[in-house]
């Protein structure tokens, strides 16, 4: 998101990465002895009330962050034009050194969230936390979800080299457990470049990352 901007938005190329994606965790899950990956799914929660925004119709390559707050903020107030909020966004962000190329800086992240929606005229306390496992865990990220409160998610990296330097919304999750108690929790995400749901393995997703909401 910042300093490391992510370039290639290609289409073919995110729905191919996507298949990978989605067979990475059916193997993953697999590799515990279950035949049924399903049989393992204890708790798991989704919404499709979000509108989803994609990073190649806005601004530029580092705006990952905007893009997820537009989500967020979108929820909120889905009556105002989309192409308007993300110029208030952006105009918001600039005041953080927000540089289309470079991205925007995630310790920001709370303020800016906080502006836009106060330009609209809306009072939300907005919380921010820091470093997974140490200010905010799993458990904390389904609490927040099961209230139908979307999250911005910034990472330095998920685990696996598929993001990096990212924001993306968390949206749902899902939980599984096999009889020997191996835990596999999986954050449920639009990722800014494509229509379909994602996922960031929360076992995997490096501890310089944050959360807000």
């Amino acid at each position: 998101i910042y300093i490391i901007a992510i370039k290639e938005y290609k289409n073919k190329y995110m729905k191919d990465s996507y298949k990978e994606q989605v067979n990475y965790y059916k193997e993953f899950v697999k590799s515990y002895g279950k035949k049924d990956y399903v049989d393992l799914l204890l708790i798991e929660l989704d919404y499709a009330l979000y509108s989803r925004f994609l990073q190649k119709n806005y601004g530029g390559d580092g705006d990952c962050t905007l893009v997820s707050v537009m989500t967020c903020v979108h929820f909120l107030l889905y009556k105002v034009g989309v192409n308007s909020l993300y110029n208030v966004i952006e105009e918001k962000a600039k005041r953080y050194g927000y540089k289309a190329d470079k991205g925007f800086f995630p310790l920001f992240n709370k303020p800016l969230y906080k502006q836009v929606l106060a330009s609209y005229g809306i009072t939300k306390k907005i919380t921010a936390k820091y470093f997974k496992d140490l200010c905010f865990t799993f458990e904390d990220i389904v609490d927040i979800i099961s209230k139908n409160t979307p999250i911005i998610l910034s990472m330095w990296d998920d685990g696996r080299k598929y993001y990096s330097n990212h924001s993306v919304t968390i949206v749902g999750y899902k939980y599984y457990q096999d009889n020997k108690n191996n835990e596999i929790k999986l954050l449920e995400i639009y990722d800014n470049w494509t229509n379909e749901k994602t996922f960031v393995d929360y076992n995997l997703l490096s501890i310089i990352s944050c959360i807000v909401y």
